[in-house]
């Protein structure tokens, strides 16, 4: 007769694998920024793609804005980036349209330019070469967009899929 821990030892491995797996990667344990709270302070520089001028961003002013966190390699930023561009561009020059500001998660200037040019997205970015900014929002999953009122208190959260008819 074998010991009981080798009969159920591979039960367990595999039990802590399935729950490991089916985990959400949206989980509120990966949130540190939540709805209702106020977003983290943050000072960034900020690229247009339109002319490649550099201006800072600071949310320690308050102001409706959205603040999407993604990288160019990741294949739901790829699909999410361009509805969000194509929001921004029917919206922005509307008198109260919020700031929009995309955060790159691990990303150089020079790639996400070589990606805005080749999917002609108008977007103002910020190159973070690492997580510090992102960390100050969440730990996992992106892309993250970030709703943000005028009073600086996050209002919405949009994770991996955008609500299609928000971006309308």
């Amino acid at each position: 007769m074998r010991p009981l821990f080798v009969i159920f030892a591979p039960l367990f491995l595999l039990a802590s694998c399935v729950s490991d797996s089916s985990s959400s990667s949206d989980d509120e344990s990966s949130e540190v920024a939540l709805v209702g709270t106020r977003v983290p302070i943050i000072n960034i520089s900020v690229v247009s793609p339109v002319d490649d001028s550099v201006s800072q961003f600071s949310t320690a002013d308050p102001q409706a804005c959205l603040l999407v966190f993604f990288n160019t390699g990741c294949t739901d930023c790829q699909r999410e980036l361009p509805v969000i561009n194509a929001w921004y561009e029917r919206h922005r020059d509307e008198p109260d349209c919020p700031a929009v500001v995309c955060i790159a998660r691990e990303e150089q200037q020079e790639s996400i330019r070589r990606f805005w040019q080749d999917r002609q997205l108008s977007l103002p970015f910020s190159p973070q070469p690492d997580r510090s900014v992102y960390n100050r929002f969440a730990t996992l999953t992106i892309p993250r967009v970030y709703h943000v009122n005028a009073d600086g208190i996050i209002t919405h959260i949009d994770i991996e899929r955008l609500n299609a008819a928000d971006w309308q």
